[in-house]
């Protein structure tokens, strides 16, 4: 990896093939470098971010209807009963959670009504840091929506 600054801009080059490691072994640590890296030539917090173990996945969608709302959806990835077989054959049964507590989901420079978590219908108190405002996800199952409504 190398890095480079030219005037108020960054850069990142991976000189590997990190597209294709990462796309077919997925090993933690090139998700932990390609995030650190996209994180440095940013230079600024992102907007919405989401402080949980690896094994949660999340995606921020922008919502127009009634209103301008903010949804981030938490996905569970923990599977206690897979892995255990190739990839491609491994079933994708769940028998079982895991749950997942104490997510934190922080919203930047947003000017916020309130925030809602779907599908339960549970309001989480906002807990305010200068321009940025936190929520905690008491109990992630599988699949949760942190709904940010916007003024």
């Amino acid at each position: 990896m190398i890095l480079n600054r030219y005037g108020k801009g960054r850069t990142v080059f991976l000189a590997a093939g990190i597209d294709s490691a990462y796309y077919l072994y997925a090993y933690p640590y090139q998700r932990i470098m390609l995030a650190q890296a996209i994180r440095w030539a940013a230079r600024t917090p992102p907007p919405v971010s989401v402080q949980a173990p690896m094994c949660v996945h999340s995606s921020v969608f922008r919502q127009q209807k009634n209103g301008e709302r903010l949804v981030v959806h938490l996905y569970n990835d923990v599977n206690t009963t897979g892995g255990r077989a190739f990839p491609k054959d491994d079933v994708p049964l769940r028998e079982e959670t895991l749950p997942i507590h104490n997510i934190r989901v922080r919203f930047e420079n947003y000017v916020i009504d309130r925030v809602h978590l779907e599908p339960a219908g549970v309001q989480l108190p906002i807990q305010r840091h200068g321009n940025a405002l936190d929520v905690t996800v008491p109990t992630l199952e599988i699949h949760s929506m942190v709904v940010a409504e916007l003024e």
